[in-house]
């Protein structure tokens, strides 16, 4: 089973699981919103984090978007990650790669990632450009 989360500085998180929401019901994501109301520091987050790494299978796997390669938020999950062979971490989460991931339909996390990297990447584009 893949869990998941979205992680920022503010409520990033949480506003873009409630616009992928919106959009497209329900696609079991979770917000890790840090340094705003519930998350106030990088402890709490270190500590959610290894609590959900406490709860995986051995075929479970953790996915986490964040916001800010190099960022605080980043550097906390990053550390787990080199622990740990079944955490996946991508940075600089926006809507269109959230979306590519979540919908890919592919069973092989890293292919899935490096997919929607790809998409998501050809889906920024300077819209003057394209009418002048």
């Amino acid at each position: 089973m893949k869990k998941v989360f979205l992680a920022s500085h503010g409520s990033f998180a949480d506003g873009l699981k409630d616009a992928i929401t919106f959009l497209m019901g329900d696609l079991q994501l979770n917000a890790l919103s840090c340094y705003h109301e519930q998350i106030k520091d990088t402890d709490a987050l270190s500590q959610i984090i290894d609590d959900e790494i406490a709860n995986l299978q051995p075929h479970d796997e953790l996915v986490v978007f964040t916001d800010l390669l190099g960022g605080s938020v980043n550097n906390v999950v990053a550390q787990r990650m080199l622990q740990n062979d079944n955490i996946h971490v991508i940075a600089g989460m926006s809507m269109p790669l959230v979306l590519e991931f979540m919908l890919c339909g592919e069973d092989d996390t890293k292919t899935a990632i490096e997919s929607s990297l790809q998409r998501a990447k050809e889906s920024m584009v300077y819209v003057n450009s394209q009418f002048k």
